[in-house]
């Protein structure tokens, strides 16, 4: 890796056998920490690690020690973990459904890995050698979670052990949902070539080694977004709707419930103003700044709601418009005709029943403002397929 400016000194830079981004990330972000600590002035540091992006990859004796829990399949866990969600509080009421597995994508066959526009396979259908190999490909992912958790602890620890924990707003979160591509199998080499190879044996552990270059697939994607259905690259749950956890014990009154209103990542900027009492400018040397599009959510950190708004969807031909509980849906890569799709959040959390027949009003005004918004901010699109 590189310093900026180019040829700046490397301040971490341990053996090349032993170097793996997650860590040398969390190193950096402490060092940055403490050398905005030694200012005695507010300080800011944004930690956007790669991990677990694919390619998938982490040092292999960290893996071995996730693998025996996900060669229980994905079924079991979906169920597991949505047991869990409600024990927790997370999920409650009947507006929460674990959906069935998802579609795969319509793509090219050998790209989907033989499922395109079909459902994830069970499980239990999978010969022991595919389930092997995809156990070891999800604990490859887990050791990469595990890694960014590992770092976020040591962060934690030293605000706490520098008196700063108490007064530092923390906000950590995901930027989508659980990435599909673009099989089951998930795929190795080049992305969408169609190349899947099966490991068995000894090779297992070469799976996410150094220099490799392999995805987990649809099936797992299908269990990190539990309950929800779909992927990122779509504008259902499953892809725009991730946690977002914020932590400031001088700055939140204590919550005895799970916020619900929807946040959104151009959120984060008016909220950080209002923290550091700070003012956005209207100008810089490039000349003007365009307004803030979001709000400060500074009143869920009181305990009030969040104003409600229109917040607007799009990526790669998948749009969707959310405005209080109703949210609309274009959707892609889907094996049938697209049209708009309608759902009530509030009564139908993971969009199971879409209402688009029976609220054509609803649904031509949502999709009107949908076109709008996407003119107004520059949105490029063009009348998708059911192929596209």
């Amino acid at each position: 890796y590189i310093r900026l400016p180019e040829g700046r000194q490397k301040e971490i830079d341990p053996p090349a056998d032993d170097f793996y981004a997650t860590d040398v990330f969390n190193e950096y972000c402490l060092e940055f920490i403490k050398k905005g600590q030694a200012t005695k002035k507010p300080w800011f540091v944004f930690l956007g690690h790669s991990s677990p992006h694919f390619p998938i990859q982490a040092p292999a004796d960290r893996v071995d020690r996730h693998e025996a829990v996900y060669r229980r399949g994905w079924d079991v866990l979906r169920e597991e973990r949505f047991k869990r969600m409600q024990s927790l509080g997370l999920i409650d009421g009947e507006q929460w459904t674990l959906t069935p597995r998802s579609l795969v994508p319509v793509d090219e066959d050998d790209i989907a890995n033989g499922y395109s526009g079909k459902h994830n396979p069970a499980w239990s259908s999978l010969s022991e050698d595919r389930q092997h190999d995809l156990a070891r490909r999800m604990a490859v992912f887990a050791a990469m979670v595990e890694g960014v958790d590992q770092g976020v602890g040591r962060i934690v620890q030293h605000l706490k052990a520098t008196d700063s924990l108490e007064n530092t707003l923390i906000l950590f979160l995901s930027d989508n949902g659980g990435c599909y591509e673009w099989g089951p199998f998930g795929f190795d080499g080049r992305s969408r070539t169609g190349q899947n190879d099966l490991r068995t044996g000894k090779a297992l552990r070469e799976i996410g080694g150094r220099g490799t270059h392999q995805a987990y697939g649809s099936g797992w994607a299908n269990l990190s977004n539990t309950p929800f259905r779909l992927y990122k690259h779509f504008t259902h749950e499953g892809g725009v709707c991730s946690p977002l956890i914020a932590h400031w014990p001088k700055g939140i009154q204590p919550q005895h419930d799970w916020v619900r209103a929807p946040a959104h990542m151009m959120d984060i900027m008016p909220t950080l103003i209002e923290a550091s009492s700070a003012t956005y400018p209207s100008k810089n040397t490039a000349g003007h700044v365009l307004p803030l599009e979001g709000t400060s959510l500074f009143p869920a950190f009181r305990g009030k709601e969040i104003p409600q708004r229109t917040i607007g969807f799009d990526h790669q031909g998948a749009h969707a418009l959310r405005q209080g509980d109703w949210k609309i849906i274009w959707s892609k890569r889907m094996p049938e005709a697209i049209s708009w799709e309608l759902y009530n959040i509030a009564d139908d959390r993971c969009e199971m029943t879409n209402l688009a027949a029976k609220q054509p009003d609803r649904v031509k005004r949502m999709a009107t403002d949908w076109v709008e918004w996407a003119s107004r901010v520059g949105v490029h699109w063009t009348e998708p397929t059911s192929q596209k």
